[in-house]
């Protein structure tokens, strides 16, 4: 997973690039797109360059992972990049452990309902054709 910084979206789309291309066919990346830290947050056209940026240079679609109260903004961005989008879903700070049906499970559609962000298939979004970052 790669934390959104704010600090310049090609850079950082390359650097989760470089970092994650010997995991492109055995795990599924993702972006966590959020307020803290973040000094793009609320711009989505950070959001955009940045997911156009590592597709450009990987083949992969990432998910992006979101507080529930900004999917609104950011689904028209993911889905533009064929991105699934992954819902931070934190009740409260009150530990649970795992929980088999987390409390607000199916309230949305996001990447849990097994569509793939790269093909609508089911297949988890790491079937990209390369494992080699292209420019």
């Amino acid at each position: 997973m790669h934390y959104i910084r704010g600090v310049g979206a090609e850079a950082e789309a390359r650097f989760f690039a470089m970092n994650t291309v010997g995991y492109l066919h055995h795990g599924l990346p993702a972006v966590d797109w959020e307020a803290a830290d973040n000094t793009a947050w609320g711009d989505t056209a950070y959001l955009d360059r940045f997911l156009s940026r590592y597709v450009r240079l990987t083949g992969v679609h990432p998910l992006v992972y979101v507080q529930q109260s900004a999917m609104a903004s950011v689904a028209p961005v993911a889905s533009r990049h064929d991105c699934g989008l992954w819902v931070a879903q934190y009740a409260d700070d009150a530990p649970t452990g795992y929980q088999s049906h987390p409390w607000n499970e199916g309230a949305y559609a996001c990447a849990h309902s097994g569509v793939c962000g790269m093909h609508g298939d089911g297949c988890g979004g790491v079937c990209a054709d390369c494992d080699h970052i292209r420019d």
